[in-house]
């Protein structure tokens, strides 16, 4: 190519065919697959070899819009490059201070020339920067294609340079032709940034789609072992194998239903709250190389699927796999908790029958609890677990204890009847070698629900039944030591009948209505004062009786003046014609609480 100088003119036949050539070449570039910054650095070459410049920059806009910097340029240093993008880009709108050439050349698509910086006052501000990089003028062309301005090609020259107007037709032109260039170029390189786009997403669908023909085809084996009656065992056990892994089933108290290997399950690694969306989202186990996935029942969560040991704990398929196995597991578990329902109901009507019925037919009796696995032809021990009062029990406290016991027996893989009877859980427990005995297995049940529940729990320990004849009375026992251990304010506690001292002789009276009429005889004409005006004259006698019929203690318990208590003691004397200093009928008093503790229904 031939350079032009100052001292030629342009726009000779040989000039023409040289810029022909050129703008051919940058054409051929763009074909050749060359991207805007190589088609922009091969422009500013072909104008420094065609024109004589000593350098040449070509500027486009950033991506704020606001200032053009270089994309392309020829004999400029790297740093002055790096420096003028970095620190003093040229501003596209218009600012407070004095403008350079190719800022006023892209506003105003008209060629702008600098015959010589150090002449121009208001260059001042990068004078420095082009004495430093060693050039005085500058030709500014805007680059205008077919979209408008596209950026803006900057001529530079060591000494001061006039730019004849010929020239700058010229240069104009050529400036047309590589924006037009420079157009083909950029929506060649979009076209292939789009291809890239669609070649990932399309890779990526279809690693999605045989992420789900797995998930799908695992979703689709574990649905025919559930319809074929399979347990939830044997369902785990094929997802285990399925994800290389272990896999833990925990209920929602983290009750473990099934496990395929025994495994901890860290505590407060629960999933996050789940959207109906996305009901079944596997998460990361913190500190492990596992998944936990919930499992969801109507909307609400009912356990969890821990997986552990993965070998890629990361990978799509086994998140996906979990998930739509987690499904699965859901039916699993609800096919079992509604079996347990069931089972439930039916043991708390054959134990309503054994405990209440005035007769029990002991053949009958024992052929029937064998449909629930359990031989009554055995000696069984009856528990009572109860919670401890003083903490309030949600709506669903009595079915959440019903669980929890369940679990605990589970564990043992003993053959016992559990059944809920008003606020208790009733177990029968068998006498047999290899499990544990009746107040091991009770001091387990509190224990365990005393962990799960918002309070304490206690069980009352009844005696062994070698009869079927024997489970209500053996009833009777239990729940009168509970209810004697939790009045007087016992709490967490295996309580048996030996425990109580005097008060089991009480509980042992198989006629008790005597004893009943005693104690209302005395109790009752106070119990009815209290009704009519609104007082405590029971309470007080009680506390005042607890307290060694000390009334200045009694006050002090009670919290109250000492001349109360002495009122309210004259009145209950009044009211029941007795004498408190009168040792006989301390000890009757005595003995009615004594009864109203162990057989009454007193306040």
């Amino acid at each position: 190519m031939t350079a032009l100088t100052n001292d030629r003119a342009v726009g000779s036949a040989h000039d023409l065919r040289a810029w022909l050539d050129a703008a051919a070449e940058l054409a051929r570039a763009v074909n050749r697959g060359l991207g805007p910054a190589e088609v922009a650095s091969l422009a500013a070459g072909t104008v420094v070899h065609l024109t004589g410049y000593d350098f040449c920059s070509l500027f486009v806009p950033d991506e704020t819009g606001r200032h053009l910097v270089i994309l392309g340029s020829y004999g400029l240093s790297v740093e002055y490059v790096t420096r003028v993008n970095a620190e003093r880009p040229p501003r596209i709108t218009p600012g407070a201070t004095a403008e350079g050439p190719t800022s006023r050349a892209y506003r105003s698509q008209r060629p702008v020339a600098l015959v010589d910086i150090c002449a121009d006052p208001t260059c001042s501000e990068w004078e420095a920067a082009a004495a430093q990089e060693g050039y005085r003028a500058i030709l500014a062309l805007p680059l205008t294609g077919v979209g408008g301005v596209l950026g803006v090609i900057s001529c530079y020259s060591r000494p001061p340079r006039d730019v004849p107007a010929d020239e700058v037709v010229l240069m104009e032109t050529f400036a047309n032709q590589v924006a037009l260039t420079m157009e083909a170029a950029i929506r060649r390189e979009r076209g292939r940034t789009e291809n890239a786009r669609l070649r990932a997403r399309v890779a990526e669908l279809e690693e999605r789609h045989r992420v789900e023909e797995r998930a799908e085809r695992v979703h689709r084996a574990l649905l025919r072992l559930l319809l074929a009656g399979e347990p939830l065992a044997r369902v785990i056990e094929h997802l285990a194998r399925e994800l290389g892994a272990d896999v833990v089933v925990e209920d929602a108290d983290g009750n473990r239903l099934a496990a395929t290997a025994d495994r901890h399950c860290p505590a407060g690694a629960a999933p996050p709250a789940h959207r109906a969306s996305d009901e079944y989202r596997a998460v990361p186990i913190d500190g492990e190389n596992g998944l936990v996935a919930p499992i969801v029942l109507a909307g609400e969560l009912a356990g969890r699927v821990w997986v552990f040991d993965l070998q890629d704990p990361g990978a799509a398929w086994q998140r996906r796999v979990l998930e739509r196995g987690a499904s699965v597991v859901a039916l699993a578990v609800s096919k079992m908790c509604t079996a347990q329902e069931v089972e439930w109901r039916l043991s708390r009507e054959f134990l309503d029958e054994l405990l209440t019925a005035p007769a029990v037919d002991p053949p009958a009796a024992v052929s029937r609890a064998r449909h629930f696995g359990v031989d009554l032809a055995l000696p069984h021990t009856l528990l009572v677990v109860r919670p401890d009062p003083g903490v309030d029990q949600a709506s669903n406290g009595n079915r959440s204890l019903l669980t929890q016991v369940q679990h605990v027996v589970n564990a043992t893989a003993a053959e016992a009847l559990v059944a809920a009877r008003g606020g208790d859980v009733i177990v029968l427990w068998p006498h047999r070698p290899g499990l544990p005995d009746a107040r091991d297995i009770a001091e387990r049940l509190r224990g365990h629900c005393t962990s799960c529940s918002p309070g304490t729990v206690s069980v009352g320990l009844g005696r062994a039944c070698e009869n079927v004849t024997e489970y209500a009375d053996a009833y009777r026992l239990a729940v009168g030591a509970l209810n004697l251990t939790q009045r007087a304010g016992g709490t967490d506690r295996v309580v048996a009948l030996g425990d109580l001292g005097i008060y089991r002789l009480l509980l042992q009276v198989e006629r008790p209505d005597e004893l009943i009429e005693f104690m209302q005889q005395i109790l009752d004409p106070l119990r009815s004062y209290d009704r009519r005006r609104d007082t405590t004259l029971v309470e007080t006698l009680r506390a005042f009786m607890r307290c060694g019929c000390n009334a200045t203690v009694t006050a002090e318990a009670l919290i109250v003046h000492p001349n109360t208590i002495s009122y309210r003691l004259h009145r209950i004397e009044e009211i029941l014609g007795v004498d408190l200093h009168d040792p006989q009928a301390l000890l009757r008093i005595q003995l009615a609480f004594v009864v109203d503790d162990v057989l009454g229904a007193g306040t």
